[in-house]
């Protein structure tokens, strides 16, 4: 268990429902009305949850060495004690020497990348980052940023100094988990985008959706 978890141990719930048999402490309670049953239960609003879940993918040797590592920024690597630990994490991939790749398609959150946008060219803060760690070459990092109105660029995935780079093209697989996750389908009139997007690709998106048939 990590440090971070140790404090879970001493949480206490402020209301608590036990198996009290277990604890050696007969019932003591019971419903003083015998019609509790019948009770009428207020209907929920169900509200979707989406679980914020941390990917990424290893590229090893056939003997298991960690080659290259693949990160693919979540929620959680951005903000608070999540991205502090993620920093962690990347330090001890740099000092073992492992080429990193970082994809960040959040707006929103701290910037987490090594490289940071601003760090290139202020201009390109709110944009989407990939950044490349060369374990062969370690004093630069390799920097791709885009838009919205633009594609996602392909780009080199290094391996080990003998072995040739991995091109690496993600436009088509983000276009293919658009269409079979339904995306298209959402709502789109009725949400806010949060950060709200820059002029150019506002009118970009809105112009996308009238085209669609997904606003008038």
């Amino acid at each position: 268990m990590d440090e971070e978890d140790e404090p879970l141990r001493q949480a206490r719930a402020d209301v608590a429902v036990i198996d009290s048999r277990k604890l050696g402490i007969p019932p003591s309670w019971k419903p003083e009305d015998d019609n509790a049953a019948a009770v009428t239960l207020a209907e929920p609003r169900l509200v979707r949850r989406e679980p914020e879940t941390e990917r990424w993918v290893e590229i090893t040797t056939v003997h298991g060495r960690l080659v290259t590592v693949i990160e693919v920024l979540s929620p959680a690597n951005k903000s608070g004690a999540g991205r502090e630990k993620y920093l962690r994490k990347r330090a001890s991939y740099e000092q073992a020497r492992v080429n990193i790749v970082e994809i960040d398609l959040l707006r929103k959150g701290t910037p987490t990348v090594a490289a940071q946008a601003e760090e290139c060219d202020p201009a390109a803060a709110t944009l989407y980052t990939i950044c490349v760690f060369r374990a062969a070459r370690p004093a630069c990092h390799e920097v791709y940023h885009w838009s919205l109105i633009e594609a996602i660029p392909a780009f080199a995935v290094p391996l080990r100094e003998t072995d040739p780079d991995a091109p690496l093209n993600l436009q088509p697989l983000l276009n293919r988990c658009y269409e079979m996750g339904y995306y298209w389908q959402e709502p789109y009139a009725t949400r806010r985008i949060e950060p709200p997007l820059p002029e150019v690709e506002q009118s970009f998106v809105t112009e996308r959706l009238r085209q669609a048939g997904l606003i008038e």
